[in-house]
């Protein structure tokens, strides 16, 4: 590994440089060539030499963003598997020389250093390796695999209020004596309340899909997590929702989940939860208001919202 260092200049047949031509300088990441990464030598060189690259500036005071990209980029070398690392090897230079520079674009190394994690996501084992096939190589992939996903559980909560779905609950809720005290017809609303959850949160990342496939900063596994949790997030919200609801901790006017309607409320509150999250955020903060003291008033809810 000699030649790491120093800078390579063409020359003539008796060994002069050609007048009016430049010096070429050497580049050290051509040593890495025809070197096989596996060799542990051969790494610790090659990792060296990205080192390197930053090495003028690790001397000066650098901003928070550069020191914290340049941590998960090396931990990223350390876990990647070493022939994911000699297939990227251009991606993990270009990315030290744009934390070299004295500007570095930081959503260009973000993006590119995010892009390699989701390589080293696909060649990881375990649920995040079966995730990273679901998603694809791309945000839009990830973007409708994640969909499909939410919405396949959204029709698996709608069959439960088709078929024995006390039954079931109970038997997963074991001797609970909470569900255990659930009638049939509490249990019936509740599914309905997070069935609509479910589509109250497809629909909101329909409305706004782009958000999620048009950052560069996002990989498809993440794209994919975002997208897949809403719903899940908008469930459990309901939940505590309907319970306050039920309980007559808040109550509102016009709003009875025990009469006709019930089915019809228990269904449009679940929408709000799921279609806005500042909706779900603001009940909550209603409910812990009322068990704050007299000295706190609790908000109420603001209009709901994307």
């Amino acid at each position: 590994m000699t030649g790491l260092q120093g800078e390579a200049k063409p020359v003539t047949d008796s060994g002069e440089q050609p007048p009016g031509e430049l010096p070429v300088r050497f580049d050290p990441a051509a040593a890495f060539d025809n070197v096989s990464l596996e060799d542990p030598t051969a790494y610790r060189a090659f990792v060296l030499s990205l080192i390197g690259r930053i090495e003028s500036r690790l001397a000066a005071k650098l901003d928070d963003d550069v020191q914290t990209d340049i941590a998960k980029t090396m931990q990223l070398l350390a876990t990647m598997d070493r022939k994911a690392v000699a297939a990227n090897r251009v991606y993990f230079e270009f990315i030290f020389d744009i934390l070299g520079s004295e500007q570095p674009n930081m959503i260009l190394a973000e993006s590119i250093r995010r892009e390699l994690a989701a390589i080293n996501d696909r060649n990881s084992y375990g649920i995040t390796r079966l995730v990273s096939y679901l998603c694809g190589d791309t945000r839009i992939n990830a973007a409708i695999s994640a969909l499909i996903s939410a919405s396949v559980l959204a029709f698996f909560i709608l069959w439960l209020t088709m078929t024995g779905h006390l039954g079931m609950i109970r038997d997963v809720a074991g001797t609970s004596d909470l569900f255990a005290a659930l009638d049939a017809r509490s249990v019936m609303l509740l599914i309905i309340a997070i069935h609509a959850a479910f589509i109250g949160g497809i629909v909101s990342i329909l409305a706004r899909v782009d958000d999620f496939t048009t950052d560069p900063t996002q990989t498809p596994l993440l794209v994919y997590i975002a997208i897949f949790r809403k719903p899940f997030l908008a469930a459990i919200f309901v939940v505590l929702v309907f319970s306050v609801l039920r309980s007559g901790l808040i109550s509102f006017q016009g709003v009875d989940l025990t009469g006709a309607s019930a089915p019809y409320l228990a269904w449009v509150v679940g929408f709000l939860c799921g279609f806005s999250e500042r909706f779900a955020q603001d009940f909550v903060v209603s409910a812990s208001g009322r068990f704050s003291g007299p000295g706190v008033r609790p908000s109420q809810p603001s209009p709901s919202r994307s």
